[in-house]
């Protein structure tokens, strides 16, 4: 007897634990979510959850429908708490897959050993740095994870020689590309996988197999679809076939990808990062679940390494965005899986007079990660990118436009635009200004302009009040330049500087205090650029006080006290900045 049958007939108690268990870290979760919209792309899936809108590249479109789900008949305040309760149910099923894929990895004799050992490997997962972040915030990366677990355990059913099981592996694996491309990321490890249980593979279910996938990735006739029907976020204008590959290729993000400078720069903070998601203690467990899984199976064995290998490679050379470290969730989820396996095999080793003692030490360590990670990871109170985009939104003039570089910016503004609908403003992407559909999207609102559409030409020809926000540096002429609080007004002719005068709500979490450095330090460039170093040294200053460990602040300093003539502050800044690592 195979299949579901199978399970619902002789795992009832495993199916009920692992819903209990799943269910303590789901509390967990719903008491610490994130009441509002965050940073990244936070911003963006809740208006596109909200109004059925195409996301950024390759578009998601099975994200936006799921979390749509979710938003149905609630109010437009509660839309992002909505849309973040759809991170928690996610993680809720995550937990659950996790803990029937540990089971037929184990195939346990002893249940309450088992219960035990799914314990401490649901809590260490569930509760692990980046796992954790990313479930109580709109992001694609839980559903990510969901679908990978539930493909491994499809590959998992088929390696038990239950054939059909492939057409499972096959519309699920469509279906996931349809949420979160880089799935594809595991593909050869997928392939090789099958390769090597290819007498498991019966000749009836490939034609099957094909239709299944495809039926899958069908999922993406949504994006030209609803482009026509020009949504609030119409990334990609998907109407044409033209754009829509480009859409579905990332054409707008390609730049940084395959390049072997982001390899080189990620490796050793991935390294680092890893020993801390496993809690430093985990590396024993983790080792002994290897050494176990070759000994055993050798063929899962090898599914395992090389779905982390390529997980790991592709993922260095996609470049090192703000969501990095969410790229190697499947890889992270299959190590507190053979973290599992190895506390199994290390208790089968230590024998029976010792197992109970060490279950009761795995256990309490288990814990260790909740203790670790609460403080950085709950978001209850986060109101930060909320408080953050009201202060923007307070200096933009009604009817005014704001051209920015940097997606914080446009994504919690075109939240506070278009869901919580506080001001009418225009806000335009200038990263986008270079692509021909969005070219076409900003002449269809109203706007024209004369010759190449550049942010001084959008202005000029707009006759509206412009401000700019700047990205990873400043891009527009300094004399066309003016402080207006924490934007910069655009101007025809060079005016007076003005020194700083604003400020910005006190920050409640790390990355609120980063985006604050960031944004003081292209006030400090601007300055430093118009030969105000004064000024600039004050930017750069308060840069110093929300990123203390940034040796580039320390840096920009040193070269700013030497052009005062202060070469005692010059040189206390430069020794901390080499202190801290800095590199030309």
């Amino acid at each position: 007897m195979g299949g579901f049958s199978y399970i619902v007939k002789t795992m009832k108690k495993i199916i009920l634990i692992s819903l209990i268990l799943s269910l303590i870290p789901g509390l967990v979760y719903i008491l610490c979510i994130s009441p509002s919209v965050n940073w990244e792309d936070s911003g963006e899936f809740v208006t596109t959850a909200k109004h059925l809108g195409i996301a950024h590249p390759p578009g998601h479109p099975l994200y936006i429908v799921l979390s749509h789900l979710f938003t149905i008949k609630r109010s437009f305040e509660s839309t992002a708490i909505s849309v973040n309760i759809f991170s928690v149910f996610c993680s809720f099923w995550v937990l659950f897959f996790f803990s029937l894929f540990l089971y037929y990895l184990i195939k346990p004799k002893n249940k309450i050993l088992f219960f035990l050992i799914l314990f401490t490997s649901i809590f260490l997962f569930a509760f692990s740095k980046t796992f954790w972040y990313y479930t109580e915030i709109a992001e694609v990366y839980t559903l990510h994870t969901l679908f990978s677990l539930i493909i491994f355990i499809s590959l998992l059913l088929f390696y038990k020689k239950e054939g059909r099981f492939i057409l499972l592996f096959s519309f699920l694996f469509g279906l996931s590309l349809a949420n979160n491309i880089t799935i594809v990321y595991l593909l050869p490890a997928f392939l090789l996988f099958i390769f090597l249980e290819r007498k498991n593979l019966e000749k009836r279910y490939i034609p099957l197999s094909i239709i299944l996938f495809l039926l899958g990735i069908s999922f993406y006739l949504y994006i030209p679809i609803r482009s026509r029907f020009n949504p609030v976020f119409n990334w990609g204008d998907a109407r044409t076939f033209k754009n829509f590959l480009s859409l579905f290729f990332a054409k707008d993000f390609s730049k940084g990808f395959f390049a072997f400078e982001y390899a080189e720069k990620s490796f050793i903070p991935f390294g680092l990062n890893l020993l801390r998601e496993i809690s430093y203690w985990g590396i024993i467990p983790l080792a002994f679940g290897f050494y176990s899984l070759l000994k055993k199976e050798r063929n899962l064995f090898i599914l395992f390494v090389s779905s982390m290998f390529f997980n790991i490679c592709f993922s260095f050379l996609t470049g090192r965005g703000p969501d990095f470290d969410a790229y190697f969730l499947p890889t992270i989820s299959l190590f507190f899986i053979l973290i599992g396996f190895g506390i199994m095999n290390i208790l089968i080793f230590l024998k029976e007079r010792r197992v109970w003692f060490c279950i009761a030490i795995f256990c309490i360590a288990s814990l260790l990660p909740l203790l670790l990670n609460y403080k950085e990871n709950c978001r209850r109170g986060d109101y930060d990118a909320i408080n953050y985009g009201n202060v923007l939104l307070n200096w933009l003039p009604q009817n005014s436009i704001l051209l920015t570089e940097n997606t914080n910016d446009f994504f919690i503004l075109t939240y506070l635009k278009e869901i919580e609908q506080k001001k009418k403003i225009d806000i335009f992407y200038l990263p986008l200004f270079k692509e021909e559909w969005y070219e076409e999207s900003i002449r269809s609102a109203g706007f024209d302009w004369q010759g190449e559409l550049t942010p001084l030409s959008f202005f000029k020809s707009s006759k509206r009040v412009c401000y700019y926000s700047p990205g990873a540096g400043i891009s527009l002429p300094v004399e066309n330049l003016i402080p207006t609080g924490p934007l910069l007004k655009i101007v025809e002719t060079e005016e007076p500087v003005k020194a700083i005068g604003f400020t910005l709500p006190s920050p409640s979490f790390k990355k609120a205090k980063k985006r604050y450095a960031i944004l003081y330090s292209r006030f400090g460039e601007y300055y430093f650029k118009r030969k105000e170093y004064h000024f600039s040294i004050d930017g750069f200053e308060e840069a110093k006080t929300y990123d203390p460990g940034n040796p580039a602040i320390y840096h920009n300093l040193a070269v700013l006290y030497r052009k005062v003539k202060d070469f005692e502050k010059a040189s206390q800044n430069e020794n901390l900045a080499k202190k801290l690592g800095y590199k030309k």
